[in-house]
C-alpha cells in the first residue's frame, strides 16, 4: 500500500506541470489582450500608408527591444514612449510574443 506521504508527493509532482501550463496559457492570453490596443494605431492588415508603422513581420525579439527602448527613453517616439512606460517587463514580453504571432 502507498503511504499518504507518497500519495501527496505523487499528486503534487503530477499537478506541477499542469499549473505551469496554466500560467503559460494565461500569459499568452494576457499578451493577446494587450495587443488589441495596438491595432487602434498600428494597422493589423499590413497597411503601411501612414506615419505609423505596421508591426507585421516583426519578430518578438525586435518588438520587445523596441518597446523597452521606448519605455527607457532611448528610442525616439511621438507617443510610444508614454505608452510603453505603462508596461512591466513581463507584459512587454507577452505583448511582443502576441504581436509577432499575429497574422497580417
Amino acid at each position: 500500500m502507498i503511504s499518504l506521504k507518497h500519495q501527496v508527493f505523487a499528486t503534487l509532482f503530477l499537478a506541477a506541470p499542469l499549473a505551469f501550463l496554466g500560467e503559460v496559457a494565461e500569459a499568452e492570453e494576457r499578451g493577446l489582450v494587450l495587443s488589441l490596443s495596438c491595432t487602434a494605431c498600428h494597422a493589423p492588415d499590413d497597411d503601411n500608408s501612414g506615419a505609423i508603422p505596421t508591426l507585421s513581420g516583426k519578430s518578438a525579439q525586435e518588438l520587445e527591444i523596441a518597446l523597452r527602448q521606448f519605455r527607457n527613453g532611448t528610442r525616439k517616439a511621438t507617443i510610444m514612449d508614454r505608452i510603453a512606460k505603462g508596461y512591466t517587463d513581463a507584459e512587454i514580453r507577452q505583448l511582443a510574443r502576441a504581436l509577432a504571432q499575429r497574422k497580417p
